[in-house]
Protein backbone atom coordinates (compact mmCIF):
# COMPACT_ATOMS: atom_id res chain seq x y z
CA UNK A 1 0.00 0.00 0.00
CA UNK A 2 1.25 3.69 -1.11
CA UNK A 3 1.94 6.42 1.92
CA UNK A 4 -1.02 8.88 1.04
CA UNK A 5 1.33 11.66 1.85
CA UNK A 6 3.44 10.46 -1.44
CA UNK A 7 2.48 13.02 -4.00
CA UNK A 8 2.93 13.03 -7.86
CA UNK A 9 6.71 13.71 -7.36
CA UNK A 10 7.02 10.82 -4.97
CA UNK A 11 7.82 13.35 -2.55
CA UNK A 12 5.96 13.46 1.29
CA UNK A 13 3.29 15.95 1.37
CA UNK A 14 3.81 16.64 4.88
CA UNK A 15 7.26 17.26 4.86
CA UNK A 16 6.81 19.48 1.55
CA UNK A 17 3.90 21.47 3.74
CA UNK A 18 6.80 21.98 6.45
CA UNK A 19 9.54 22.78 3.70
CA UNK A 20 7.48 25.56 1.64
CA UNK A 21 5.98 26.52 4.61
CA UNK A 22 8.91 27.26 6.88
CA UNK A 23 11.79 27.57 3.97
CA UNK A 24 13.61 24.43 5.44
CA UNK A 25 16.08 22.67 3.01
CA UNK A 26 15.79 18.75 4.32
CA UNK A 27 19.25 17.48 3.99
CA UNK A 28 18.24 14.11 5.00
CA UNK A 29 15.83 12.81 2.48
CA UNK A 30 15.41 8.99 4.30
CA UNK A 31 13.34 9.76 5.83
CA UNK A 32 10.49 9.82 3.29
CA UNK A 33 11.21 6.04 2.89
CA UNK A 34 10.01 5.65 6.40
CA UNK A 35 6.55 6.11 6.59
CA UNK A 36 3.80 3.51 6.34
CA UNK A 37 0.20 4.50 5.36
CA UNK A 38 -2.05 5.89 8.35
CA UNK A 39 0.98 5.24 10.40
CA UNK A 40 0.80 8.19 13.07
CA UNK A 41 3.91 6.79 14.59
CA UNK A 42 6.42 6.33 11.80
CA UNK A 43 5.05 9.67 10.35
CA UNK A 44 5.68 11.54 13.79
CA UNK A 45 9.02 9.50 13.94
CA UNK A 46 9.95 11.02 10.90
CA UNK A 47 9.04 14.91 11.40
CA UNK A 48 10.69 14.74 14.73
CA UNK A 49 13.90 13.40 12.78
CA UNK A 50 13.63 16.28 10.45
CA UNK A 51 13.52 18.33 13.59
CA UNK A 52 10.28 19.37 13.63
CA UNK A 53 7.68 18.75 16.60
CA UNK A 54 4.04 19.05 16.61
CA UNK A 55 1.23 18.07 19.35
CA UNK A 56 -0.63 14.70 19.28
CA UNK A 57 -3.53 15.26 16.32
CA UNK A 58 -7.09 14.43 18.14
CA UNK A 59 -8.16 10.60 17.44
CA UNK A 60 -9.49 10.48 13.62
CA UNK A 61 -7.42 13.16 12.37
CA UNK A 62 -5.55 13.91 9.16
CA UNK A 63 -1.98 14.33 10.02
CA UNK A 64 -1.46 16.66 7.20
CA UNK A 65 -4.28 18.54 8.17
CA UNK A 66 -3.59 18.76 11.74
CA UNK A 67 0.09 20.21 11.01
CA UNK A 68 -1.83 22.89 8.90
CA UNK A 69 -3.22 23.87 11.92
CA UNK A 70 -0.67 23.46 14.23
CA UNK A 71 1.11 25.96 11.91
CA UNK A 72 -1.16 28.09 11.31
CA UNK A 73 -1.54 28.99 15.47
CA UNK A 74 1.99 28.23 16.04
CA UNK A 75 2.23 25.27 17.98
CA UNK A 76 4.62 23.43 15.62
CA UNK A 77 8.30 23.54 17.18
CA UNK A 78 10.05 24.20 14.14
CA UNK A 79 13.99 23.14 13.78
CA UNK A 80 16.85 26.10 14.77
CA UNK A 81 17.80 25.78 11.04
CA UNK A 82 14.13 26.70 9.84
CA UNK A 83 13.92 29.21 12.79
CA UNK A 84 16.81 30.73 11.84
CA UNK A 85 15.79 31.10 7.98
CA UNK A 86 12.36 32.60 9.23
CA UNK A 87 14.08 34.85 11.54
CA UNK A 88 16.30 36.14 8.54
CA UNK A 89 13.75 36.36 5.93
CA UNK A 90 11.91 38.82 8.14
CA UNK A 91 14.88 40.90 9.04
CA UNK A 92 15.22 41.12 5.22
CA UNK A 93 11.83 42.34 4.26
CA UNK A 94 12.06 44.68 7.26
CA UNK A 95 15.07 45.73 6.11
CA UNK A 96 13.80 46.35 2.48
CA UNK A 97 11.02 48.20 3.24
CA UNK A 98 13.53 50.80 4.85
CA UNK A 99 14.79 51.61 1.80
CA UNK A 100 13.66 53.40 -1.70
CA UNK A 101 11.28 51.81 -4.43
CA UNK A 102 13.22 49.86 -6.32
CA UNK A 103 11.97 52.12 -9.34
CA UNK A 104 13.08 55.31 -6.89
CA UNK A 105 16.40 53.65 -6.91
CA UNK A 106 17.10 52.87 -10.53
CA UNK A 107 16.57 56.77 -11.34
CA UNK A 108 18.86 57.55 -8.46
CA UNK A 109 21.03 55.33 -10.12
CA UNK A 110 20.64 57.14 -13.50
CA UNK A 111 20.82 60.48 -12.04
CA UNK A 112 23.90 59.21 -10.25
CA UNK A 113 25.69 57.79 -13.48
CA UNK A 114 24.73 61.28 -15.28
CA UNK A 115 26.26 63.44 -12.85
CA UNK A 116 29.36 60.59 -12.88
CA UNK A 117 29.82 61.37 -16.62
CA UNK A 118 29.19 65.10 -16.65
CA UNK A 119 31.85 65.76 -13.93
CA UNK A 120 34.40 63.61 -15.43
CA UNK A 121 33.63 65.57 -18.96
CA UNK A 122 34.19 68.70 -17.22
CA UNK A 123 37.18 67.86 -14.90
CA UNK A 124 38.47 65.02 -16.09
CA UNK A 125 38.25 62.99 -12.58
CA UNK A 126 36.21 60.32 -11.53
CA UNK A 127 36.98 58.39 -8.04
CA UNK A 128 38.04 60.24 -4.52
CA UNK A 129 41.37 59.34 -3.39
CA UNK A 130 41.09 56.48 -0.54
CA UNK A 131 41.47 59.14 2.14
CA UNK A 132 38.41 60.93 1.11
CA UNK A 133 36.65 57.44 0.82
CA UNK A 134 37.38 56.47 4.43
CA UNK A 135 36.18 60.42 5.65
CA UNK A 136 32.88 59.82 3.84
CA UNK A 137 32.66 56.18 5.05
CA UNK A 138 33.59 57.32 8.58
CA UNK A 139 30.83 59.63 8.41
CA UNK A 140 28.36 56.96 7.06
CA UNK A 141 29.13 54.79 10.09
CA UNK A 142 27.29 57.37 12.84
CA UNK A 143 24.54 59.04 10.10
CA UNK A 144 20.93 57.56 11.01
CA UNK A 145 20.13 57.11 7.27
CA UNK A 146 22.94 54.10 7.52
CA UNK A 147 21.32 51.05 6.36
CA UNK A 148 23.03 48.13 7.05
CA UNK A 149 21.66 44.64 4.92
CA UNK A 150 21.60 41.77 7.61
CA UNK A 151 22.55 39.44 5.48
CA UNK A 152 25.50 40.68 3.42
CA UNK A 153 26.85 43.38 5.86
CA UNK A 154 27.36 45.60 2.86
CA UNK A 155 26.05 49.41 3.56
CA UNK A 156 23.55 51.74 1.89
CA UNK A 157 22.14 54.88 2.39
CA UNK A 158 18.36 54.49 3.15
CA UNK A 159 17.83 57.90 1.91
CA UNK A 160 18.41 57.35 -2.10
CA UNK A 161 19.56 53.75 -1.23
CA UNK A 162 22.78 53.62 -2.94
CA UNK A 163 25.75 51.05 -1.96
CA UNK A 164 27.94 53.22 0.00
CA UNK A 165 31.04 51.00 -0.18
CA UNK A 166 30.53 48.93 -2.98
CA UNK A 167 27.74 46.86 -5.56
CA UNK A 168 27.49 43.20 -5.99
CA UNK A 169 31.26 41.93 -5.26
CA UNK A 170 32.87 44.96 -6.84
CA UNK A 171 34.48 47.08 -4.90
CA UNK A 172 33.23 50.64 -6.12
CA UNK A 173 29.88 53.11 -4.20
CA UNK A 174 28.34 56.02 -4.23
CA UNK A 175 31.32 57.00 -1.71
CA UNK A 176 33.94 56.70 -4.76
CA UNK A 177 32.45 58.87 -6.84
CA UNK A 178 33.95 62.56 -6.22
CA UNK A 179 30.83 63.68 -8.47
CA UNK A 180 28.50 62.52 -5.97
CA UNK A 181 27.57 64.01 -2.81
CA UNK A 182 25.94 64.16 0.35
CA UNK A 183 24.57 66.82 2.92
CA UNK A 184 27.08 65.22 5.26
CA UNK A 185 30.30 65.09 3.30
CA UNK A 186 32.60 67.69 2.96
CA UNK A 187 32.61 69.07 -0.06
CA UNK A 188 35.73 68.28 -2.51
CA UNK A 189 34.80 68.91 -5.89
CA UNK A 190 35.70 72.74 -5.09
CA UNK A 191 31.89 74.07 -6.24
Amino acid sequence: MICKYKNSSNMCSLLTFFIDKRGYRLLDKSCYTECQPDDYIAQTRMLIRCGFELPTPPEGRDLLEWSKECVANGTVKMPPQAEAIQRQKAEQSKAMAELPSWFQQAKNLHKHAKQILDYWNQTGKILVTPEQKAERLAICDDCEKLWVNPKTQNKRCSECGCHLAEISGVELGKADFEALTCKNWPDITGG
